[in-house]
Order: C-alpha cells, then sequence, then structure tokens
C-alpha cells in the first residue's frame, strides 16, 4: 500500500514536470503584431515631392495618416515610397526565469484548463523596426531611413497578441523616419526631379547646343569668316549665363569667330533698347548687322521650376531667316 502512495506521488511529479515542459513550449512563435489595427499618428510635416506606395505591408489607410497627412506635397507625381514594418525575436527576456503564480498554477493544471486561463509562461525580448525607402520614377533607390528599438514582451502559453502594447513603439519609430527624411527634403526632391526631368547644367547646355548648331554655321574659310554674335534674349542670370558660356565655346573652337560683347553691348546701347526689347527677332538683326555679324544666336529662357528651359536660335544675319534652333532643360 505504501509503495503503491509512493508510487503514485513520483508519477504525479513526473506527469507535473512534463506538464511544465510542454506548456513551456506551447508558446513558440505564437506571437502576433497587427500593423493594420495600430494608429501610427504623427505630426512631422515636410515638402517631399508627391509620390506612390509600393509594397508597404500596412494598408492604404495607415499610409495615407503616415504620408499623405501633410508630409508629402500634392500634384505631379514623382516617385515611390515603402514603408516597412518588422519584428526579430532576440531571446528571453529579463524576466524570462522569473514564473509568475499563473504560470505555475497553469502547469498543475490540465492542457485545455491552462488554454482557458492562458497564463504568461515567459517574457521575452524583441527588436522592433521601421524603414522607410524613397524610389524615383525609374524604381531606383535615392534613400532609405531605418530605426529600431527593443521591446519585452510577456508571452501567454495561448496566442500573445503584442499589437497594442508595441503600437507607440512602432509610431515612435516611423516619426524617427520621417524626422529624418525630414531633413534631408531637399536632397530627396533634387533627384526625384532630375530621374523625372533629367536635366544639365547650363555649361553642359551650351556646349550641346553649340554642337548640335554648328552643323548650320561653317567655319571660317580662305574666302569668308563666320562672324558669330550671341544676343541675350533677356537679363535672366541664367540666360546671361548661357550666352556666355556659347561665346567662349565659340572664342575657343577653330574656325569661328565671335564678335566681342563688348560690341553688342555698345549697339544696344546705341540703339536705345530696354531690357528686353531686342527679344523682337527684327531687333535682334538689327544688332546683328551693326556688329557686321554673318549669324546670331539668340539665347532665350522659357518656363518655370523644375520646366525651365534654354533655347537657342541661330539667325542669317543677311537673309534674316532662322537656319536652327536647339533647346534643353537645365540646372543651376
Amino acid at each position: 500500500m505504501k509503495n503503491n502512495a509512493y508510487f503514485g506521488l513520483i508519477t504525479c511529479f513526473i506527469m507535473l514536470l512534463l506538464n511544465c515542459i510542454t506548456l513551456q513550449n506551447l508558446h513558440a512563435y505564437n506571437e502576433k503584431f497587427d500593423y493594420n489595427r495600430m494608429d501610427f499618428r504623427h505630426h512631422v510635416t515636410s515638402n517631399i515631392k508627391n509620390l506612390e506606395s509600393i509594397g508597404s505591408n500596412i494598408n492604404a489607410t495607415q499610409l495615407n495618416i503616415v504620408m499623405q497627412n501633410g508630409f508629402l506635397a500634392a500634384g505631379e507625381q514623382y516617385g515611390f515610397y515603402k514603408i516597412t514594418l518588422s519584428w526579430k525575436r532576440l531571446g528571453a527576456g529579463p524576466r524570462s526565469n522569473q514564473r509568475t503564480f499563473w504560470y505555475c498554477v497553469g502547469a498543475g493544471l490540465t492542457a485545455g484548463l491552462s488554454l482557458l486561463t492562458n497564463p504568461i509562461v515567459e517574457q521575452s525580448r524583441y527588436e522592433l523596426r521601421a524603414t522607410l525607402e524613397f524610389f524615383d520614377v525609374h524604381n531606383v533607390k535615392i534613400a532609405e531611413y531605418s530605426r529600431s528599438s527593443i521591446f519585452d514582451g510577456n508571452i501567454r502559453l495561448n496566442r500573445t497578441d503584442f499589437t497594442f502594447s508595441t503600437q507607440k513603439h512602432f509610431s515612435d519609430l516611423i516619426t524617427g523616419c520621417l524626422l529624418a527624411a525630414k531633413a534631408d527634403e531637399v536632397q530627396i526632391n533634387n533627384a526625384l526631379v532630375d530621374a523625372k526631368y533629367p536635366q544639365s547644367t547650363i555649361e553642359t547646355v551650351a556646349r550641346n547646343a553649340f554642337d548640335n548648331l554648328r552643323s548650320r554655321i561653317p567655319p571660317c574659310s580662305d574666302i569668308i569668316c563666320s562672324r558669330i554674335a550671341v544676343i541675350s534674349a533677356s537679363t535672366n542670370s541664367d540666360v546671361i549665363a548661357a550666352s556666355m558660356h556659347i561665346e567662349n565655346i565659340i572664342i575657343n573652337t577653330n574656325g569661328y569667330h565671335a564678335v566681342d560683347r563688348r560690341t553688342i553691348d555698345l549697339i544696344i546701347a546705341e540703339l536705345m533698347f530696354g531690357n528686353s526689347a531686342y527679344v523682337a527677332q527684327e531687333d535682334a538683326l538689327r544688332v546683328g548687322r551693326m556688329a557686321s555679324a554673318n549669324y546670331l544666336i539668340i539665347v532665350d529662357v522659357a518656363g518655370e521650376g523644375v520646366n525651365r528651359v534654354l533655347n537657342f536660335r541661330v539667325l542669317n544675319v543677311e537673309r534674316g531667316t532662322v537656319l536652327d534652333s536647339f533647346n534643353s532643360r537645365f540646372r543651376r
């Protein structure tokens, strides 16, 4: 009889131990982080160009709150963005070995009753991460911002839902990414614009213009020398800079002769043209004839902002006709 009692106690102890081990392992990989139920409100605004989402792992409503509510400018689309939230289990948390009362009770109960009480069995440590990426219209990544933090969560026997306990953590991480992107908004916008509207410097545009137009302007020969006058169609600083660049290219190219800019300025002053009165083709031709030029290159600018374009026209002074033209977007 006594032996049976000892055997019963030993059996109960073994069953209790096995039950503890079983319960402890039932929780594995049972965590839940539902990003679409979280609230990611923030107060970060910026002037980053309008972008569309590409592959973010939160729903359209959340994306609208995060990105469209004052962070991105409205209007024309310049590229794409992607928000990725993730978590990684690092191991046991600082209190993982401090078993709670409910875990001890749960270990002594049946598995079915334990599932009903859903006791805490341990604590785990996680790395939470938010990543914000920007892509141009060609899907080339131009910027990436990532923030992470550590979270210690209590694991329960049944499904463990960390959705709301990590909501503020993820919201703060997203805010950190947005603040970092806001600090770089000028660089981001420049990359977005340059990708959508490839632009060259004024100097490069002037070189390309001359390379394109010279096919219509014959070089100097033993019989005649091509004298080229370059006229700025306005006092716009970009126009003047482009005029000076193309004039210097002519001066440094064998077979071509540029009319001295001081001569042109004196003629314009003599004719008492205003700041832009000589934009008209007839007025420009009068300047060219008085400067004894064979050909005239008129430089002008059109458009605004990222849509600015430098225009170059070649005129035959004697005939008063347009031989060719060239235009290109540019950046300062």
